[in-house]
């Protein structure tokens, strides 16, 4: 099973630690029912100076230091920090010297402002990166060779000679990379399951496929990306949006239809109209949570203007139909 490291920090938040650490436990457990000789699950907790690190709370962790060898292939999360990430970068040189030592293998993630570090270590130069919303300007400015997706929750990069990174925007995105993470691992079966143990409301499945979207190594697919992005960002009146035109698209780009679905498919395990309906039902999906409108009309808001088929495509995507799913969600919320 792939090593799992939490790198401890004062004044972190205990949720960025205990949320995904007790997902990746339970994911270890579901497998461990089917593998009865599964290895254990390897978790390490190291800090700056080994001993007892106190969380944003006063929750205290006790940490290993950095001086142990990095396993092959570690899974290593930064925590998110409360409020003003810089004091504590400031205190932490070792970390950040730590952090330009870690092997190709291993894969990174930050949560919220955490995503300092990285850039402090110069690992997110001219590289994709989101952090948490409030430090979206100090960040642009004291980084400025970093790409800030302020639109997006998670962001992937992986540079020539650097780990794999992934940047989260908050502790709601970070559940979403561990189901990420857990169905690299595990599978999407046991991804899924945790996921409903975890969260009441209804999740997408194959998470992953967004992971992707703005940092794709393929030129072509980021371009019809964010063509794409344009285009479902417009009002639900216009022609566009109704009826998107992927041999158009194809032709912007000087490929063919089939060209463009292949290297969709290389780079996002999409097809360009599954993309446009995936971002659709994302779409419906909110407005189920947070709007009264009727499914007919949040269908036709999305493009679909047939409700059948629409709760067809709804049930295909999150397993539920839209009125259970908003029933479901609804429950959750506070009068």
């Amino acid at each position: 099973m792939q090593p799992v490291i939490f790198l401890l920090y004062p004044n972190m938040l205990a949720t960025s630690v205990t949320l995904p650490l007790e997902m990746l436990r339970a994911a270890w457990a579901m497998r461990k029912v089917e593998q009865h000789h599964l290895p254990p699950l390897t978790i390490e907790f190291r800090s700056q100076t080994s001993g007892t690190i106190n969380t944003h709370t006063g929750l205290p962790l006790q940490s290993s230091s950095l001086d142990t060898p990095i396993p092959r292939d570690s899974l290593i999360f930064l925590p998110a920090l409360w409020r003003d990430p810089i004091k504590i970068l400031n205190q932490q040189p070792d970390i950040l010297n730590w952090l330009s030592t870690i092997p190709t293998d291993c894969t990174l993630a930050a949560v919220g402002t955490s995503v300092c570090f990285l850039a402090q270590a110069q690992l997110l130069q001219h590289q994709f990166a989101t952090t948490h919303w409030h430090f979206f300007d100090r960040f642009s400015r004291r980084y400025p060779d970093v790409k800030l997706q302020r639109d997006r929750f998670i962001t992937q990069s992986h540079a020539s000679g650097q780990p794999r990174i992934f940047c989260t925007a908050s502790i709601n995105a970070l559940a979403e990379l561990t189901a990420f993470f857990i169905q690299e691992q595990y599978g999407s079966a046991i991804a899924q399951t945790v996921e409903r143990n975890f969260f009441h409301e209804i999740r997408q499945p194959n998470t992953q496929a967004g992971l992707s979207n703005t940092l794709t190594s393929d030129e072509r697919v980021a371009l019809a990306v964010a063509k794409l992005d344009e285009l479902l960002t417009q009002p639900a009146n216009t022609p566009n949006y109704q009826s998107i035109d992927i041999a158009a698209l194809a032709a912007s780009l000087g490929i063919s239809v089939r060209s463009l679905n292949r290297h969709f498919k290389n780079a996002l395990n999409l097809s360009p109209l599954q993309y446009v309906q995936r971002h659709r039902m994302t779409t419906a999906k909110d407005m189920l949570k947070s709007s009264n409108l009727s499914i007919a009309e949040i269908a036709n808001y999305t493009g679909l203007q047939d409700p059948q088929h629409f709760s067809r495509l709804f049930k295909k995507t999150f397993g539920v139909p839209p009125n259970q799913y908003r029933t479901t969600v609804r429950s959750k919320l506070f009068s």
